[in-house]
């Protein structure tokens, strides 16, 4: 079984919106959080993946550097080869995210009143919904980028 995770982030980057062979999409983002205590401040910074209808629906409301939201998903180990070197790193597959600020500018495609909360239907019965996670309030001057 992989770890779970979930929290509070923002895109260090803007989305990178792909598509396999097959037409799946698939959405890459950098992610980033940080603690603060007393005068000292931790920030982690982490990849993600996403695949399919999801990657697209982050990519028309949640797509740009610096965009907060909160996301569950698995850590998994990517490895590769590269100069005859092994290489690994910690990736987070999002299985599920909900929307903590407003965009803008709506996406050219379709422009509803409301941003959408989007919930895989294959998730697991306990873990919990994007409706069941409270709304973190975090002061924009703490965020360290």
């Amino acid at each position: 079984m992989l770890a779970k995770v979930q929290g509070v982030f923002r895109l260090t980057r803007d989305l990178e919106l792909k598509y396999l062979q097959d037409g799946t999409p698939i959405a890459k983002l950098g992610l980033a959080c940080s603690e603060k205590y007393k005068e000292k401040e931790t920030a982690l910074f982490l990849d993600a993946s996403v695949f399919g209808k999801v990657a697209e629906v982050l990519n028309s409301y949640a797509g740009t550097k610096g965009t907060q939201i909160f996301l569950t998903g698995k850590l998994k180990t990517e490895q590769w080869e590269k100069d005859g070197q092994k290489q690994s790193k910690i990736v987070m597959m999002i299985e599920d995210f909900q929307f903590l600020e407003k965009k803008d500018a709506q996406p050219q495609q379709q422009k509803p009143t409301e941003q959408p909360t989007y919930e895989y239907q294959n998730l697991p019965r306990d873990m919990p919904s994007s409706n069941s996670v409270p709304v973190i309030d975090i002061d924009e001057d703490e965020v360290p980028f």
